[in-house]
């Protein structure tokens, strides 16, 4: 059996995106691309979700998010009720039939999920930050990640040592430096997380503090002076020096880490729970209720566990939008900090010469005024602290709704509280602003089972938990989760539950004549394939690659060939060419079912001036850059290369040979 993908998609919370449109009187849905928002064919994007729902209005408010309900009355908002779930059921062909597989279907935009409890603000329109998955990421990560995998698996190879290397080949040098540079970024990043991973885990539950932090990651990173000094032979002073200036710019990186990444696929530590940052004397501060007299009721009155939640929430926000008082993220400091890096350090662990560097932002507790700076950060009541504040269960048992003027005093008072415990500190006193100070961070190692969820973007309902990506699998009966043992081996595999039969496969792979007796057959464990179209943009009409003996959609029409393997090499690099598209006319119809953008000599024709290029050239020039190209002479048959998926049988190499009247002695081989 080979696996296949499903034909609908399957995002990260639980739903499939589609269309829904209407013809003839009935309605069907089709798979989309997240990305796809508006189409000709009309339509309303949505979504499809294959659990359960209840019935009563009761189950229902159990089921949505809190802000959906009314604060006092807890009933479903009004304006919420036409993006509950709508139950359909639909038949194997897509279409709403009486019999069939019962759905819900959701309008777009994703607003939450029905099965997980995930929700998210109306403010973020865009489904792709939601729901994208780990394939939405470019072709650079793509080939970094796979890279990294396969020299992993090559340390294990019975392989002679300088055997055991990876060769990775591109056509120009833009896409060269952008990989290159992508790789170090890559590899430096993960090599930083685990050392400070490390770190926190050698610490144990009491974690590290500020002043631990970089000397510890230093030790756990285990370099050697020449990887990262500029002379590997320093001593005394100056090897202090070396050592003080890359623990700087480590603490530089370590901090600036902190910054919520957006990439799906280079999330932090704290995103994936192997890091915990907590505050020192938070529990403490939130207890002593003789620092929250005089604060708003709401504050007044919260017992020190609801306090704690909301003044946590308030610090993560502050130190993610790097609002953190640090020496390293002090501009004048980065400066000096720049220049020992100059002196001391060695790439990759120097600063680079024209390094934008991330400084410090100052959290104000007001809205944005026109002239603001765009850089700080603005703890407005209509912000998403605000809107935090006045969800219902922030404050539970408050008994009435808070008004913006209400979470204006919640914010400022609250400031002014943690500032007593040296959590955040004013350094704008004029204007109100603050820094959360980077002193109290605590730092813990996380297990991986809870990932850091953000309550001011994704917010889960009444007693849900948010859950590590669960890699579920099909066991033959049902699908399932992967077990916690099973989630944490790297030799676990996640199967599919739709598989295509390997004996469908195996049957194209074979060509027999009237009588059932096999005239042709592919014997190699690879394929050569291609994309179907190329883009406009390309210089080449044709993208070929080499993949394993796995189904393959028509997105990529295999090459076929009983020709040896080092044949096949020469036409897929001859076919990688950065090879101009040939101007119109008879010679552009060689291979012209795969769009290779290789010329011959055109035929005469009446009333056609051939290409000045091609005129002046002999025919055996010809001859001789088509072999060098695609390694087709004159006496093999006119049927060695065949284009398999589409057209079944269809030549790849049309009968052109017969332009080829040189001998094939004398035409140049390629060595």
């Amino acid at each position: 059996m080979y696996r296949k993908f499903p034909t609908v998609k399957v995002y990260r919370e639980c739903t499939y995106t589609v269309w829904r449109r209407q013809e003839s009187g009935s309605v069907y849905y089709e798979a989309r691309r997240l990305s796809e928002r508006y189409s000709e064919a009309g339509g309303e994007p949505g979504f499809l979700y294959p659990g359960d729902w209840p019935q009563s209005d009761e189950e229902v408010k159990e089921r949505v998010p809190e802000d959906w309900l009314e604060p006092t009355e807890r009933e479903l908002r009004r304006d919420k009720r036409k993006r509950l779930p709508q139950q359909v059921t639909v038949g194997l062909d897509g279409r709403e039939a009486p019999t069939g597989r019962a759905l819900h279907y959701l309008e777009a935009p994703f607003e939450f999920c029905p099965c997980c409890g995930v929700a998210y603000g109306a403010r973020q329109a865009s489904d792709f930050g939601k729901l994208a998955t780990l394939g939405s990421e470019g072709r650079s990560t793509a080939t970094t990640v796979l890279s990294l995998a396969t020299v992993l698996h090559l340390r294990d190879a019975e392989l002679p040592p300088q055997a055991r290397k990876l060769l990775s080949f591109t056509d120009n040098r833009q896409d060269a430096s952008l990989q290159a540079g992508h790789f170090n970024d890559f590899v430096q990043t993960g090599l930083l997380r685990s050392a400070v991973y490390r770190a926190v885990e050698g610490a144990g539950p009491e974690g590290l503090c500020h002043d631990q932090l970089t000397q510890k990651v230093f030790e756990a990173l285990g370099l050697s002076l020449a990887e990262y000094a500029s002379n590997p032979e320093v001593k005394f002073s100056a090897r202090q020096n070396t050592d003080r200036a890359l623990r700087d710019v480590l603490g530089y990186r370590i901090y600036r880490d902190l910054l919520r990444g957006w990439r799906i696929t280079a999330p932090n530590l704290e995103q994936v729970d192997l890091l915990r940052i907590g505050y020192e004397s938070l529990g403490d501060l939130c207890r002593a209720e003789e620092e929250w007299q005089g604060t708003h009721p709401a504050l007044a009155s919260a017992t020190p566990e609801v306090r704690e939640r909301v003044a946590r929430v308030l610090l993560d926000y502050l130190r993610r939008e790097l609002a953190i008082k640090v020496d390293y993220l002090n501009p004048d400091f980065q400066e000096r900090m720049r220049q020992a890096s100059n002196s001391w350090l060695v790439a990759p662990w120097a600063l680079e010469e024209n390094e934008k560097l991330d400084y410090a932002r100052v959290a104000y507790a007001r809205p944005r005024r026109p002239g603001d700076s765009r850089e700080a950060v603005y703890v407005s009541p209509r912000g998403s602290f605000g809107q935090y504040l006045r969800r219902s269960n922030t404050f539970p048992g408050l008994g009435h709704a808070l008004k913006t003027a209400d979470c204006v005093a919640i914010i400022e008072h609250l400031l002014r509280t943690l500032s007593v415990a040296g959590l955040v500190e004013p350094v704008d006193t004029e204007d109100n602003g603050y820094q959360v100070v980077a002193a109290s961070f605590v730092w813990r190692p996380g297990d991986g089972t809870q990932p850091g969820g953000d309550p001011l973007r994704v917010r889960l309902r009444e007693n849900a938990e948010r859950e590590a990506n669960r890699f579920a699998t099909y066991d033959g009966q049902d699908t399932r989760d992967l077990t916690p043992a099973e989630h944490a081996s790297p030799e676990a595999l996640p199967l599919p539950r739709y598989w295509v039969p390997a004996q469908e496969v195996e049957a194209r792979l074979v060509q027999r004549d009237r009588d059932g007796n096999v005239v042709w057959a592919w014997r190699q464990n690879w394929f050569l394939g291609h994309r179907k179209t190329a883009r406009n943009t390309d210089v080449r009409t044709i993208i070929t690659a080499v993949m394993p003996r796995f189904e393959v959609g028509d997105k990529a029409p295999l090459l076929l060939s009983t020709e040896s393997a080092e044949k096949i090499a020469a036409l897929k690099s001859g076919a990688s060419r950065d090879t101009r598209r040939p101007p119109p006319g008879p010679g552009q119809d060689v291979l012209r079912s795969c769009h290779v953008p290789v010329q011959v000599r055109p035929a005469p024709r009446a009333g056609v001036r051939p290409h000045p290029q091609w005129a002046s050239l002999p025919v055996a020039a010809h001859q001789t850059i088509l072999a060098r190209v695609f390694g087709v002479y004159p006496d093999d048959p006119p049927t060695s290369y065949r284009r398999f998926v589409g057209e079944d049988g269809e030549e790849l190499c049309p009968a052109r040979t017969s332009r080829l009247t040189t001998p094939a002695s004398e035409i140049e081989r390629p060595g």
